[in-house]
């Protein structure tokens, strides 16, 4: 198997190299976030740019959960931190973005960071992570009942070659701006 640096050209070798150095010396909330790291940078390392995406995708769900987490641990005085852990990812009503909410009402997450990260979130992880490309191409929009009607009609489904050519032209990018807005909010560890 062909490196990132015999597979793309030089800008994005670039790009790359540096969510590797990011990936290398960010703080971690959780020991799962550090391994869903490793596991990105070696995705991104082989060149393989769909695994990246979708592993980019969970590792931002699981900073944020872990930030919130981190938090919560330091408010309170429960030794049960398992328990603690167990307790906030039964939260099941409460989402991404209202993580997201409380990370910044305590001012650990900047504000328009945070409405840009809900964002990447809508555009990528949904449709990542259950499979649908149309959704993912169309930047993570819900299709409504009529659109689906027109392609049901149509017989339409996403092409292959544009499904490829969506993910080699987008996803590098993608992945910086996620690992770069999760950099720029590592307040929970002063």
């Amino acid at each position: 198997m062909r490196s990132y640096k015999e597979q793309f050209e030089k800008s994005n070798i670039e790009k790359i190299d540096v969510v590797l150095h990011f990936l290398n010396n960010m703080r971690y909330p959780t020991g799962p976030a550090k391994f869903y790291a490793k596991d990105l940078s070696i995705s991104l390392e082989a060149g393989a740019l769909l695994s990246s995406l979708v592993t980019v995708s969970a590792l931002m769900e699981i900073y944020i959960r872990g930030l919130h987490f981190k938090h919560q641990k330091s408010q309170s005085n429960k030794t049960d931190l398992v328990g603690l852990e167990l307790k906030i990812e039964n939260q099941r009503r409460v989402g991404f973005a209202d993580f997201l909410d409380k990370l910044v009402k305590e001012n650990l997450f900047k504000s328009p960071d945070a409405e840009q990260l809900k964002g990447l979130y809508k555009k990528i992880r949904i449709p990542v992570l259950h499979g649908l490309p149309v959704r993912l191409i169309q930047g993570g929009e819900t299709m409504t009942d009529f659109d689906i009607f027109v392609a049901q009609l149509k017989d339409f489904e996403v092409p292959s070659n544009d499904f490829e050519d969506y993910i080699e032209k987008e996803s590098i990018d993608l992945i910086v701006e996620i690992i770069t807005l999760l950099c720029q909010n590592q307040y929970a560890f002063n």
